[in-house]
């Protein structure tokens, strides 16, 4: 072939790479990734429809157990503490009531893997505080954003949160592991200006939350149709 998709985890692309290609040859691959959600927490108290988004971010999240590389874990609350709580009341109490309404299918060993996955992460991160009065939801809010936060993760609801002052709290910590950045209460405009500034390695796809999982042909920042077509230049 002249071109090798590999729609994997990095184990699987580093075990289909010992399968040698014809020397003209490549590989486009599409390895493990990590994702995030930002919430302008003022904007978002006035939202009038907050079980819209409430069911946006459910359907980008537990619709596929967090297993979806598009899957936010870190949650990210821009404006003061006060604002911010004000907010993350309203916005999880109506989360949890996606999760009831759509009658989320919880198995009890999500819940014994959140708690080991909580521990691990009391040893690599400075945790402010816990929120878990239900299984089906545990917030783990941070007092750092810290280096390697990708590997901090679990499926099934669990989901970081930290407060900023703006988009740039974030710059330190992306890499190329960075896939899907998903907003709300963010302009366009504001947006571009920040990845433009800071030309990050990681953050390949910025969408509003609940539109996560929409495929199309620019893809982990490839452009599918581009990279998998042969030009003849006259």
């Amino acid at each position: 072939c002249s071109v090798r998709i590999i729609w994997g985890g990095d184990d699987t692309i580093r075990h289909i790479r010992k399968s040698l290609l014809p020397a003209r040859s490549f590989d486009v691959c599409f390895a493990d990734r990590y994702s995030l959600a930002v919430i302008d927490a003022r904007k978002m108290l006035q939202e009038s429809n907050i079980n819209a988004l409430a069911e946006g971010f459910y359907n980008d999240t537990y619709l596929f157990d967090q297993n979806a590389c598009t899957a936010p874990h870190l949650v990210l609350w821009r404006g003061s503490e006060s604002v911010c709580d004000q907010a993350k009341k309203l916005f999880w109490n109506a989360v949890i009531q996606q999760i009831d309404k759509k009658q989320y299918n919880f198995q009890s060993i999500m819940a014994i893997d959140k708690l080991v996955e909580l521990y691990r992460d009391s040893q690599r991160a400075s945790i402010k505080r816990v929120v878990n009065n239900d299984n089906r939801l545990v917030r783990v809010e941070l007092s750092e954003l810290v280096d390697n936060i990708e590997d901090m993760r679990c499926a099934g609801g669990y989901f970081l949160e930290y407060n900023i002052e703006s988009l740039n709290a974030i710059v330190p910590i992306v890499n190329t592991k960075f896939q899907t950045l998903s907003y709300y209460g963010f302009e366009k405009q504001e947006l571009r200006s920040f990845i433009t500034t800071n030309a990050l390695m990681g953050i390949d796809r910025i969408v509003p939350i609940g539109k996560t999982t929409e495929f199309s042909l620019i893809w982990d920042g490839y452009d599918l149709i581009k990279i998998l077509s042969r030009v003849i230049d006259l």
